[in-house]
């Protein structure tokens, strides 16, 4: 053993030497390379090592060219309407869903797209039938045996776009994932919103793997600041197999978009735009107690209303000047009235402040807010601010008087804070715009959707006073509303039971719940920063709720700013 451990000791050793050696002799070379050059090989000693070398850098090299292509590439391409969508008159015999009308000619390209498996973007107007696209999607896959995710922004919506769905397809075809329901996730269609979707492809869902279609509807919302962001996760984390489809009304660039899409999946994105509306649009400035010399429309002129946009799209600049110093005229009026009431409430005050009525008026102010505080109840209190808010409860009042009196109603007055929506339903407190067989409706409708809740659930404040304005033809809906009640006003304002509707900006997100009229309360709104006026997208998407396609003629705006500076034309377009 000691023989054999000294053997292999030597062995060890001699193998030191020999790589010192080894290390020593090559150093020496790289010496002399440095010193005499580099050594050109003969064509007889190329390794295929270095062939291997020669390789790899030609694979760098078309890497780099395949990448400078796919920047040059064009990945948006804009689809020609002009042919009134031939292609899908000669080509699709059988289409997978049958429409009891003629489909336009954006929709026929959309719809063509579709059966060549082609990603699609569609710009069109509200109400101008966009949501036609998605059904066929819907309706291709289920002939397919795949998926189609149907993305919106908003619960209003997706709930919407569920029921119109369920009608459409069956309800067995159909499901609703959102943050307050979750009714058949396995369902081939799914409806959701956006953030729903985002965490699925987080979690790697296995629902993702049969999808075929994936629509978003108003996609624009990638533009929004805080929420812009699920938006491009979601098209940057979708499997390359999905096809999208687009939907939206308000982005401008459509192309840019869609070119910044199909360079980010590597896939073409066919641009379908049209700017024709099916219902045009009358645009209006509502001044009250005021009577204009504009001939053309002498019932509208008559009551105070502006026409500044007529249905052709033309900006009548002189109605403008008129409106705008007719209301700022009003609005110094009542500045210089107030002020002189200011003066007369200072001595006022001074006459208070003298020691003789100073008791008395100490005593008179105690027992009153005592009085108040125990009389007073909380609806009374809403009905109470409302009527010392200015000029609101009166003019609104006045106005809709005015819309029924021109055969103007439904209309949505778009009111941005939720404070505001409940207290103008509580200054219409004493209208009603229902007759007795519509309320009769309305009470059978809202007791069976509220048979669900407990007795206590029942009591509920807001379930009462909403239920009560229901009852009268007025509704009112922002986020602040239980879900079950804006799923009842939604309800009751598609089936023509709500005349005025108070609503937040969000009524406005694709909700298919035209109008025959559109009323802004102010054009400025707080974006969760700071005041600020409206933007054109935001006035064109709440704008379009107005015409009801088929039944009007045109769509009525009316701008009535309240409490509110009278902006020069830069701030309204």
């Amino acid at each position: 053993m000691i023989l054999r451990y000294e053997e292999r000791s030597a062995e060890i050793e001699s193998q030191k030497l020999n790589m010192e050696k080894s290390i020593s002799s090559s150093n020496k070379k790289m010496d002399e390379t440095v010193e005499e050059g580099p050594a050109i090989l003969p064509e007889e000693k190329i390794t295929s090592k270095t062939l291997d070398i020669d390789s790899v850098i030609d694979i760098s090299n078309k890497k780099i060219l395949n990448a400078s292509t796919d920047s040059t590439k064009e990945w948006a391409v804009e689809v020609d309407l002009s042919d009134g969508g031939k292609k899908f008159d000669l080509e699709i015999e059988n289409p997978a869903i049958k429409f009891g009308f003629q489909l336009d000619p954006f929709q026929k390209e959309a719809v063509w797209c579709l059966e060549r498996n082609q990603s699609v973007f569609v710009s069109a107007h509200t109400s101008a039938g966009k949501t036609v696209v998605a059904e066929y999607a819907i309706a291709l896959s289920k002939n397919h045996m795949t998926k189609t995710i149907y993305t919106s922004p908003i619960k209003a919506l997706s709930n919407q776009k569920y029921r119109d769905f369920c009608k459409r397809f069956g309800d067995d075809h159909i499901g609703i994932v959102t943050g307050d329901v979750q009714i058949r996730p396995e369902a081939p269609c799914v409806v959701m919103t956006t953030e729903v979707l985002r965490s699925m492809l987080y979690r790697g869902s296995d629902i993702l793997r049969d999808v075929e279609f994936v629509v978003f509807d108003e996609v624009h919302y990638v533009n929004d600041i805080e929420r812009g962001v699920v938006w491009e996760e979601v098209l940057i984390m979708l499997p390359e197999h999905v096809t999208l489809v687009l939907l939206s009304a308000t982005v401008p660039n459509t192309k840019e978009f869609s070119e910044w899409i199909g360079r980010t999946r590597k896939t073409k994105i066919y641009v379908i735009s049209t700017y024709k509306r099916p219902v045009p649009l009358e645009h209006y400035v509502y001044v009250p107690n005021v009577i204009t010399n504009n001939n053309t429309d002498n019932r509208m002129s008559s009551r105070g209303f502006f026409k500044i946009v007529d249905q052709n799209g033309e900006f009548n600049s002189i109605n403008y000047r008129n409106a705008f110093s007719e209301f700022n005229r009003k609005e110094n009026t009542k500045s210089e009235i107030s002020s002189k009431s200011k003066s007369k409430n200072i001595s006022e005050e001074k006459k208070r402040d003298d020691p003789k009525n100073k008791f008395k008026s100490k005593t008179g102010k105690v027992t009153n807010d005592k009085i108040v505080k125990a009389a007073i109840s909380n609806e009374n209190k809403g009905a109470k601010t409302n009527s010392q808010s200015g000029r609101g409860g009166y003019m609104w009042v006045q106005l809709i008087s005015h819309l029924k009196s021109l055969d103007l109603l439904p209309s949505v007055f778009f009111v941005f804070s939720r404070k505001k929506c409940e207290e103008y339903c509580y200054s219409l407190t004493n209208q009603d715009f229902l007759t007795p067989k519509q309320k009769s409706q309305v009470h059978l409708f809202i007791k069976s959707a509220l048979a669900r809740l407990n007795e206590q659930d029942l009591k509920l404040p807001q379930i009462r006073i909403v239920t009560s304005f229901l009852m009268k033809g007025i509704g009112s809906h922002h986020s602040g509303l239980l879900p079950i009640l804006k799923e009842i006003v939604e309800l009751l304002f598609a089936n023509n039971f709500i005349k005025v509707l108070f609503a937040t900006e969000t009524f406005a997100m694709g909700v298919n719940m035209p109008a025959k009229s559109v009323v802004f309360t102010s054009i400025r709104k707080n974006d969760g920063k700071d005041f600020r006026e409206l933007n054109s997208g935001e006035y064109t998407q709440m704008s379009g709720r107005a015409g009801r396609r088929g039944l009007d003629k045109t769509g009525t705006v009316i701008i009535a700013p309240a409490n509110n500076r009278f902006y020069d034309v830069g701030y309204l377009f």
